[in-house]
């Protein structure tokens, strides 16, 4: 009996160091999942936290399609109790997470190729609508 509650207490810690594939999770975004093979750019960005709010930007890059990057975040986030209220646009609470894909070079957008992926967190806004299933 022992044993089965202390499972189900660590199933919830399980759950979540798989979807980042490594447990990983972007900086300064602590619910935030890294994509495997993710990397963070150390030198941009910025964090801005006050009692009010907060505002944080987080540089990455990631080998991988435009598309298979939405589609872990949007698998990630919502098991994290995010809302998806547009394309790569995420609501929670009283804070709005927006996910910028760019291409890092000459390749193609919807390529499988190098891209340069930012987060940026800031308050979702007094009248903020929230859409599930997106």
């Amino acid at each position: 009996m022992r044993t089965v509650f202390i499972l189900f207490l660590m199933f919830p810690v399980l759950a979540l160091a798989q979807v980042g594939g490594k447990g990983d999770f972007i900086p300064n975004l602590e619910d935030v999942p890294r994509m495997p093979t993710m990397e963070v750019i150390h030198d941009q960005g910025f964090v801005f936290d006050a009692p009010a709010a907060r505002v944080v930007e987080v540089y990455t890059l990631v080998l991988a399609a435009d598309e298979e990057i939405a589609q872990f975040y949007d698998n990630s986030l919502i098991q994290l109790g995010w809302a998806r209220s547009a394309r790569n646009t995420y609501t929670r609470n009283d804070e709005k997470l927006t996910i910028i894909i760019e291409a890092d070079g000459d390749s193609p957008d919807n390529s499988k190729s190098q891209k340069i992926v930012r987060f940026l967190l800031s308050p979702a806004g007094p009248h903020q609508e929230t859409r599930h299933g997106l």
